[in-house]
């Protein structure tokens, strides 16, 4: 089932152009978004979307503006249930034109986190291209807990 709406304000016939157009559609069987603005000064087009399963979970969107400059973000976990352990693979892109140069740049997050139930997490994560060198967590948290007072033991080792 798709759900359209669009808003439009425009002088016919007039030699100054005035339309000011937005467009929405919602594809709510795909999960898909769509979105597309015009006015004098800009214009911009957008698309969406979500995933979310038992093994994934996703969004995206992409946005062109002036028809030229494209700026995205895409973001998803992907989860691999086997008991007792769950692994987690993340990863983030959000990419967008370089100011000086237009370029496409993008900034990554990725990795992995291991959740074995009651015992520990692992985690092998990076952030890369947002810095001059990238940042990284890599180690891993043991603990056992207790429920009727709440406590916590923890050991942890960061590099």
């Amino acid at each position: 089932m798709t759900d359209s709406v669009r808003v439009s304000f425009n002088t016919p016939g007039s030699r100054i152009d005035r339309e000011i157009t937005a467009d929405v559609k919602v594809d709510r069987a795909n999960t898909q978004l769509e979105l597309n603005l015009k006015s004098p000064w800009k214009k911009v087009s957008a698309q969406g979307s979500l995933v979310n399963s038992a093994a994934l979970k996703r969004a995206t969107l992409r946005a062109v503006l002036d028809e030229t400059l494209e700026y995205s973000v895409n973001a998803e976990v992907q989860i691999d249930d086997k008991r007792p352990e769950v692994r987690y693979i993340p990863t983030i892109r959000v990419a967008y034109p370089d100011p000086k140069t237009q370029q496409q740049t993008e900034i990554i997050f990725d990795g992995s986190v291991v959740y074995t139930r009651g015992k520990k997490v692992a985690a092998n994560l990076a952030l890369r291209n947002a810095f001059q060198q990238p940042i990284t967590l890599d180690g891993e948290q043991d603990g056992t807990y207790s429920c009727s007072y709440c406590t916590m033991y923890l050991w942890s080792q960061f590099a």
